[in-house]
C-alpha cells in the first residue's frame, strides 16, 4: 500500500476506497487483539516460572514482542541469539 498507493499521503476517505484497505483493517484488528492478549498475559509471565522448554521459549517470545528493536537493538539481538542457542541446544 505504501509503495503502490502512496498510502501515507491518502486521506481517510481515499484510504477507505482502496480495495486492499479492507484487508489491512482486518489485519490491524487482529494485531490489536494480539496486543491486548499480550498485555493481559504479561503480569502472569512475570510471576509464573516456566516448567518446560516450550515455556522458556514462549517467555522469550513474549519478551521479544515487547522489546522494540529500534529502541534497544543490542538487547534485542542478544535475546534473539540466546533464544536461537536454546533452540539449538534443546534439540
Amino acid at each position: 500500500l505504501f509503495k503502490r498507493r502512496d498510502w501515507q499521503k491518502l486521506s481517510d476517505a481515499e484510504r477507505a476506497a482502496v480495495p486492499e484497505a479492507a484487508q489491512l483493517g482486518v489485519i490491524e484488528d487482529q494485531l490489536a487483539i494480539i496486543a491486548k492478549t499480550y498485555d493481559a498475559l504479561l503480569p502472569l509471565l512475570k510471576t509464573t516460572a516456566a516448567t518446560t522448554r516450550a515455556g522458556v521459549l514462549a517467555r522469550f517470545d513474549a519478551l521479544l514482542w515487547f522489546l522494540d528493536s529500534t529502541d534497544h537493538p543490542d538487547a534485542r539481538a542478544l535475546l534473539e541469539s540466546c533464544q536461537r542457542d536454546l533452540r539449538r541446544l534443546w534439540v
